[in-house]
């Protein structure tokens, strides 16, 4: 089991740290579009779509990254009051109830969504430039995915995490 978590981990860290690099081309793009409008007065028609398109695979791929992390909010109001037992438990079931039914009911949707955009050719209706819509929807899908993968690897390492906690347990008596 522990391979799968290591293998899932490492799947979401290549794509957070592809995603990453995304910033370099959005920081561009606004700093182009930005000169165009107000020295050029003459802004340019790809910009809008192409920004919010990488913004949002930006900020999507990192969803997983997240949850590996443990960077996502959690209140600990009550939570630091708990024994670290208790803690694991509530962490697992969290993830298992929260997190993940709606991860891969949204992953099983865009899916279907991104294939019908594949298919139809479906364009962007939000700007003159009127680019396709699949690659963005891919993303959606993929990021989903990730999202889901990562949920469960985290369910499994606190469960390794709490067996573990339990065999030194035994062994200590």
């Amino acid at each position: 089991m522990r391979i799968i978590t290591r293998s899932i981990d490492a799947l979401t860290v290549i794509a957070g740290a592809g995603a990453s690099w995304l910033i370099l081309p959005l920081a561009g793009i606004i700093c182009y579009d930005v000169f165009c409008r107000y020295a050029l007065n003459a802004p340019a028609v790809w910009a809008f779509d192409l920004g919010y398109m990488i913004a949002g695979s930006y900020f999507l791929l990192g969803a997983a990254v997240t949850l590996k992390d443990r960077a996502h909010i959690r209140e600990d109001i009550i939570f630091r009051h708990f024994a670290t037992r208790t803690k694991l438990v509530v962490s697992a079931l969290c993830i298992l109830v929260l997190c993940l039914p709606p991860c891969i009911w949204l992953a099983c949707s865009l899916g279907k969504y991104a294939w019908d955009a594949w298919q139809s050719g479906e364009t962007s209706a939000l700007s003159a430039w009127n680019p396709p819509i699949w690659p963005f929807r891919t993303v959606f899908f993929v990021s989903f995915v990730l999202l889901s993968l990562q949920g469960a690897a985290e369910v499994l390492k606190l469960l390794f995490q709490s067996a573990d906690k339990n065999m030194l347990r035994e062994l200590k008596r």
